[in-house]
């Protein structure tokens, strides 16, 4: 059985230095972890719009990123410690709402609304309501990323590793490209207690779940989506992200370039985002260096370390991502 969002998505969820935390939610969740530096550049680069509206803000890190490239952001959450422990500068913006039982806000809210990594903790029985609300509020676009499988038709495709049970992957391979979903309940990936991994319960296809937004009335951003694809790769992102974006049917793609290289470089370094690049430059120069054989031994040593402190309850696990960078 599926735990209901209010209990899972607790203070163990994003903290998971507690006993729960051990087996699924992150080990440290911060503007950092969570990638909403990364989220509020995409948004803010490729689309032309000055009102976002997030579905799944968590503790609202994304919302004040967002708020200090000078959009007006909300967020809703159904999580109420994630309300109620939302970071400083995202209080008095972030709300709690259920956005498959409708939300109290008027239609045409925000001209985006975002998802990042939310929907798929819905059940697919509650999707296409969810998606019909959230076409409701948008003006313009919406912008989405969900685990997905299969062949993508605007960038990088996806895969069932860390989606279903370990014994079942060659067998959802075997059904070939045909296959859409979603997956079984009882064929998801499962944490030590039992549960769906992260507590994602709907894991299908791109092809499935661009239906069904289109269901909702809502069309493809081929293009925008296809641009953003170097980013992702730019920003390691390639694989762990499954970006999606739509538009409302009467709404043209978003006109490129919006942002001169002047206005991207500075906000890059507001957001922090040029360390991380340069960083990202330099691991890949030693990963050439060293060569395949040792980059996976150095990656392997990496992440036992990082399990060891988060299984030895350690008090600051962000120390260590720091140091193993």
């Amino acid at each position: 059985m599926a735990v209901s969002p209010p209990e899972f998505y607790s203070r163990e969820y994003f903290y998971s230095h507690s006993q729960r935390g051990r087996v699924s939610g992150y080990p440290d969740y911060t503007r950092s972890s969570s990638q909403a530096d990364v989220a509020c550049y995409l948004v803010w680069k490729y689309f032309d719009v000055s009102s976002v509206l997030e579905i799944g803000c968590a503790l609202g890190f994304l919302v004040e990123a967002l708020r200090q490239c000078g959009l007006d952001a909300k967020g809703i959450d159904v999580s109420r410690f994630a309300v109620e422990h939302c970071c400083p500068a995202a209080r008095n913006h972030v709300f709690w709402g259920d956005v498959t039982k409708g939300l109290p806000l008027e239609a045409e809210s925000a001209e985006l609304i975002c998802a990042f990594e939310t929907l798929e903790h819905l059940a697919p029985a509650d999707v296409p309501a969810a998606l019909r609300e959230i076409r409701r509020l948008t003006r313009r676009y919406v912008v989405a990323t969900i685990p997905s499988f299969g062949p993508n038709p605007f960038g990088v495709g996806g895969f069932f590793g860390g989606k279903v049970r370990p014994e079942l992957i060659d067998h959802y391979v075997s059904l070939g490209y045909e296959y859409d979903g979603p997956i079984p309940l009882e064929d998801l990936a499962r944490d030590d207690a039992g549960q769906p991994l992260e507590g994602h319960l709907t894991i299908a296809s791109f092809r499935w779940w661009i239906r069904c937004f289109e269901a909702a009335g809502l069309v493809p951003c081929a293009e925008v989506v296809k641009r953003i694809q170097p980013e992702l790769e730019r920003f390691e992102l390639k694989e762990a992200w499954n970006f999606y974006a739509f538009r409302l049917a009467h709404v043209p793609e978003p006109p490129t370039p919006l942002r001169t290289p002047a206005e991207v470089s500075a906000v890059e370094g507001a957001l922090g985002l040029s360390i991380r690049l340069r960083r990202f430059r330099t691991r890949r120069w030693i990963s050439r260096l060293l060569g395949p054989k040792l980059t996976r031994l150095v990656r392997g040593v990496r992440k036992a370390v990082l399990r060891w402190a988060q299984r030895a309850s350690a008090t600051d696990v962000s120390t260590w991502r720091r140091l193993l960078r």
